[in-house]
């Protein structure tokens, strides 16, 4: 082999058995790490009809379940709240809920709490995407929180999770999406964003303790689960740092598109990724009439790329979110 020859990459290829699995007709759900958002703006983007973190990012698998128990039910949305008048934050929710009352923040994480319930109900699948296994406690209650909201450190105590922590988590995270939607699909996938904590070996010992809870939860429901190698991807595949963002930790434009090209690959069918290409040309066109023009966006339906929307109404409820997001 000459060393023109030799590959330097280990491609990581489309999951096989698992086409259709995302479509136009039923919701998705993805809660986790801001990678979620990553990907979820461009299923918005191709006009799936995904609900993405809503309450914000959620980062360690505690905070993920805690969410969900709140969305199924299990547990009351009981307000826990900091800051002052003016900008009051949910310790349970990111600062894009954050709200001038307390009244206010307490309503905004609720109205999530209500579209996740029914996102849960019809979704074909649902993402969790695992970012770290650390996580913060409120002294004052003992429970987790989802974002600090800067507020003093001896708040909170801090700890990273055990494997076996991890996995009591995931496991019942599957438990209650399957409670809520028999028949979604839990897709798992670990963040590829890197979390350098105290060191790089920190970053490794935090994603290697989500791997193997996620193998031993792909063990236990091997027909209700699923991986998708966002992680590997990154680490694998792309493995260069022209792939990460300027802050060296989050992958680039270019990377999430990829990555969500492989994504595609796995779980659309043929039919519906040539939706998705006419839905982004008509979104594309959309964005850059905002950007760039004065003109009233109401008058859509006469682009020739808006032909889509005769497909289906969902498609046109998918746009109506797009250009509200």
């Amino acid at each position: 082999m000459w060393v023109t020859d030799m590959p330097f990459r280990t491609a990581v290829k489309p999951l096989n058995g698992y086409r259709g699995l995302v479509d136009h007709s039923r919701p998705v759900l993805l809660v986790g790490s801001c990678f979620t958002d990553n990907v979820g703006a461009m299923l918005m983007r191709d006009l799936f009809d995904a609900e993405v973190n809503p309450v914000g990012p959620l980062y360690n698998p505690l905070s993920i379940e805690r969410f969900l128990a709140m969305a199924t039910g299990e547990l009351p949305a009981t307000p826990r709240i900091c800051g002052t008048e003016g900008a009051v934050h949910s310790f349970d929710a990111h600062s894009r809920l954050t709200g001038r009352t307390a009244s206010d923040t307490d309503a905004s994480l609720h109205e999530a709490l209500s579209r996740t319930r029914v996102a849960l109900a019809h979704a074909s699948a649902v993402m969790i995407t695992l970012g770290t296994t650390r996580v913060f406690t409120l002294r004052d209650d003992g429970l987790v929180v989802a974002n600090c909201h800067k507020e003093p450190a001896g708040r909170f105590e801090e700890r990273n999770l055990s494997v076996e922590d991890t996995e009591d988590a995931l496991d019942h995270i599957v438990r209650m999406i399957k409670g809520a939607s028999p028949e979604a699909v839990v897709v798992f996938t670990v963040s590829p964003l890197r979390y350098p904590g105290r060191d790089t070996h920190d970053n490794t010992m935090v994603k290697s303790t989500l791997h193997v809870a996620v193998g031993r939860i792909l063990a236990r429901y091997p027909d209700d689960t699923i991986y998708f190698p966002s992680y590997e991807i990154m680490m694998d595949d792309l493995r260069d740092y022209r792939f990460y963002a300027d802050d060296m930790r989050h992958p680039s434009d270019r990377a999430v598109e990829y990555i969500y090209g492989i994504f595609g690959q796995s779980f659309f069918t043929d039919p519906t990724m040539e939706t998705a290409l006419r839905a982004r040309r008509l979104t594309r066109r959309l964005s850059h009439r905002v950007s760039h023009a004065s003109s009233p966006t109401d008058d859509i339906h006469s682009l020739p790329e808006a032909d889509i929307l005769r497909q289906s109404p969902a498609l046109e409820r998918a746009l109506q979110r797009f250009l509200n997001q």
